[in-house]
């Protein structure tokens, strides 16, 4: 049996960094209340495609083609940090001349932060690259497969995890357990629900999970018609609605599960649908655009914050006005798309001539 090609993962990948800039640049409300609830499955997905993909064709787990992975990681988790240090003292420099890169430091190297950063995988700054930190410690966490083949018995594990994120994410509100543990004497605290365990390995062991009984999920699901994975998505959409009216904001919804779910099948059942612009998104640029959209967004703001247009009762800045705040997510996802591009064009280039 030949290698399969999953074009479909690459194309709801290609959705998934979309939808992650749009959970970070979202358009303003309503909008933005019926928009954001749509997004949530991006990064469970990202995790249940990394756990698929982490074993090999015997459902085996290969010691060196994990430590390549964590290898591949840790590489990313540098890259970004140097980078985002840069960013972070450009900008600050940028916004007050008078900024002092010192007391700034100092005001994030606390002991409650180092305790989150270990913890629930929160960077200092810029918390969206917790993904990072969490796949990293979910390749790490699988290492106990070493060389044995995947047992089923680990769906009791990804479940148990799973139902302790819902409970300390989107129940917290109706359970009587504490989410979160209190840091010192800071009056800071971490949320549990932040955790690897329960934030990314559930999704993880999942996609193992789904690659171990691959053949088991097509005979199942291939005869089932599209249109009814259409309905269930849209279901899902319009349940994670009324649970962000009626519940409130929170990280996921039960409607966005039956979301993921229904792609995560696609995804297995139907291999060689999708789309060559999303499949190329999702394959080459879409981890670049989740590290690098936020600083692609803060400088496409301070330009709009920069530039002036003509009103009714004279000129107004442009980032205050209605079109830009409308079209602000288009503006950002063009601009993410171009500068990663770039980066790909450039990785390629140096893999070439063996620089990296």
């Amino acid at each position: 049996m030949g290698k399969v090609r999953y074009r479909l993962m690459d194309t709801i990948k290609g959705l998934a960094c979309m939808a992650v800039v749009l959970l970070h640049f979202g358009f303003p409300d309503p909008l933005g209340l019926i928009i954001r609830p749509l997004c949530s499955f991006a990064v469970p997905y990202f995790f249940f495609v990394s756990g698929f993909f982490c074993t090999d064709s015997s459902n085996k787990l290969i010691r060196s083609n994990t430590w390549r992975k964590i290898r591949h990681i840790l590489c990313l988790v540098v890259i970004a940090a140097l980078v985002y240090a840069v960013f972070c003292v450009v900008w600050n420099q940028m916004l007050d001349p008078d900024w002092n890169i010192v007391e700034y430091t100092a005001s994030l190297l606390t002991k409650d932060k180092i305790s989150k950063f270990f913890l629930t995988n929160d960077p200092f700054v810029y918390s969206h690259l917790w993904f990072l930190g969490a796949l990293l410690y979910c390749y790490l966490t699988v290492l106990l497969f070493d060389k044995k083949k995947i047992s089923p018995w680990i769906i009791i594990v990804a479940v148990l995890l799973w139902i302790g994120f819902i409970a300390f994410g989107e129940l917290k509100y109706i359970l009587p357990i504490p989410s979160s543990i209190p840091l010192f004497d800071t009056g800071n605290r971490a949320y549990l629900f932040n955790c690897y365990l329960f934030r990314a390995l559930p999704f993880f062991l999942f996609g193992m999970l789904a690659k171990l009984n691959v053949e088991k999920i097509k005979k199942i699901f291939s005869k089932i018609p599209l249109v009814y994975f259409y309905v269930a998505i849209i279901s899902g959409i319009g349940i994670a609605l009324w649970e962000r009216t009626h519940i409130g904001v929170v990280q996921f919804y039960m409607g966005t599960y039956l979301v993921l779910g229904s792609l995560c099948i696609l995804s297995v059942t139907r291999p060689q649908m999708g789309n060559p612009l999303l499949e190329f998104i999702g394959q080459k640029l879409s981890l670049y655009v989740y590290i690098f959209h936020i600083m692609i967004g803060r400088f496409i703001d301070l330009a709009a914050n920069k530039i002036r247009v003509p009103g009714e009762n004279g000129t107004r800045i442009l980032i205050k006005t209605g079109i830009y705040r409308y079209s602000r997510p288009f503006l950002i996802l063009a601009g993410c798309f171009l500068v990663t591009f770039v980066i790909y064009k450039a990785v390629e280039v140096c893999k070439r001539r063996k620089i990296i």
